[in-house]
Order: structure tokens, then sequence, then C-alpha cells
């Protein structure tokens, strides 16, 4: 069994990265596939999206809103606006494996 790892999100500090992936499930599945996030959750996420290792090549000019959809298998997902006009999905797993 692998030790816990503590991760602090914005103003969030949570135990273990198990407890952090609990946070975004709940996070995410309160929001219908096309709805723009609250800004509260839409904070939260854009620092947790800071650990992304590509982060600079998603976000570009800046984030200007995110939007939950759905992937090519139906699962919800993030997708990010930025403030050039482009758009990206971002993993938020690869956020969470690279959060430290």
């Amino acid at each position: 069994m692998g030790n816990a790892i503590p991760v602090k999100i914005a103003d969030e500090f949570f135990k273990k990265k198990g407890d952090l992936v609990e946070k975004i499930q709940l996070l995410i599945s309160k929001y219908a596939p096309m709805a723009y996030l609250l800004e509260v959750d839409e904070q939260f996420c854009a620092e947790l999206f800071k650990f992304h290792p590509n982060y600079i090549e998603h976000i570009g000019s800046g984030l200007k809103r995110i939007q939950v959809r759905l992937d090519e298998y139906g699962n919800k997902c993030f997708h990010i606006h930025c403030t050039d006009g482009s758009d990206d999905v971002i993993s938020w797993k690869k956020c969470v494996r690279n959060a430290k």
C-alpha cells in the first residue's frame, strides 16, 4: 500500500489525492452536460488546472470559462474556454497525478 500524498489546491487541503479525486467527482457530478461552472467551482478548478503538465498550452491567453461536457465515451469532463476564443478539453486526472 502506498503512502498518502497530501495536496493543497487553492485554500483547501487534502490529506491524500484520493480525497481530492472525491471532491472533483462530486463537483463535476452536480453539473449537467453543457453547463458552465459556478464561480466558486471555477476558481477551484482554475487552481487545480495549474498542475496539468501542459497547462500553458491549454490555457494560453488566459482562462475565461469552464464548462462540463461529455467526452467520446459519455463521461463528464472539463472543457475550458480561453480569452482568445480558443477552447479545449483538460484532463483533471492529469492534474491530480501532478498535484503537490
